[in-house]
């Protein structure tokens, strides 16, 4: 499969879908822009007990301890292509504090940098710098290490979760779980990055897929079903890592990511997120 620099990095990023409209978007909005009127108030969430026990168990299992001493994660490592899984096709650099993020690659002689701060985002590929939508970046996780991805809310009561049974995915049998964060009631920045499926491998307990959706256009019927596959986990001080991510879109692989170095606590500035 060969991918175009934006295509791939945007996969990578896991909201693929969206690169072609993200080029031809207005500048995001300021924030001294008034927002608009918040969406209308919502049912209770659900919150099933089983769901949420298998949540947690996942997250002991996975050093979810650890997480609140972690201020920052800094992630190296290669890329290859689904056709050649063993080949290095180029490498990666990721980082991440909380909501912000950065993902800076070199592949077949093009260098991209993708980077959020605050809910903003830009890219710059091949040296050429643009501006990212705002519904395509608020609420953005760099879910390469599973426990800093956003399906770790479902502690928060107003999270709904929803346990949907055994599910079989690439021969894993897997429990099945939807965890729904709550809208943001800006709806310049309304998006279903909070809506995730995660499966948990039923033999290890261990988080072995999350699947979401992300559209080019706000408001689109236009989606596209992002998946992020994790395997080769190892203990990093206390963080149970996955070193082998695997990305998918619509079902169809799209990356390999192998993972060489983990460093959590870096200190990482402001300046590490803005391009």
């Amino acid at each position: 499969m060969k991918l175009l620099p934006n295509l791939l990095i945007t996969s990578l990023l896991t909201f693929l879908s969206f690169e072609t409209g993200a080029q031809q978007a207005t500048t995001p909005a300021s924030a001294n822009s008034t927002q608009a009127t918040a969406a209308p108030a919502t049912q209770p969430p659900q919150r099933d007990a089983q769901g949420i026990s298998l949540l947690a168990q996942a997250y002991a299992l996975m050093g979810g301890t650890q997480k609140s001493r972690i201020s920052d994660a800094e992630i190296q490592g290669t890329l290859s292509k689904p056709e050649a899984p063993n080949q290095s096709a180029g490498t990666f650099v990721a980082k991440t504090r909380g909501f912000d993020l950065s993902l800076e690659t070199a592949v077949d002689n093009n260098t991209t940098s993708y980077k959020v701060f605050r809910s903003i985002g830009t890219s710059v590929i091949n040296g050429v710098k643009r501006p990212l939508p705002w519904h395509a970046t608020a609420g953005l996780t760099l879910d390469l290490i599973p426990i800093l991805a956003r399906w770790t809310e479902f502690v928060d009561a107003k999270d709904s979760v929803r346990y949907l049974g055994q599910n079989e995915i690439n021969g894993r049998v897997c429990h099945l779980i939807e965890v729904e964060s709550p809208s943001d009631s800006d709806n310049r920045k309304r998006n279903e990055l909070g809506k995730a499926d995660v499966f948990i491998d039923q033999a290890s307990g261990l988080i072995y897929a999350i699947r979401y959706k992300s559209s080019p256009f706000q408001l689109s019927s236009l989606q596209t079903i992002i998946e992020t596959r994790y395997s080769d986990y190892q203990n990093v001080e206390g963080v149970v890592v996955p070193m082998t991510v695997e990305k998918l879109s619509d079902g169809q692989p799209v990356r390999i990511m192998r993972v060489s170095s983990v460093k959590f606590n870096n200190g990482l500035g402001d300046i590490e997120f803005k391009n």
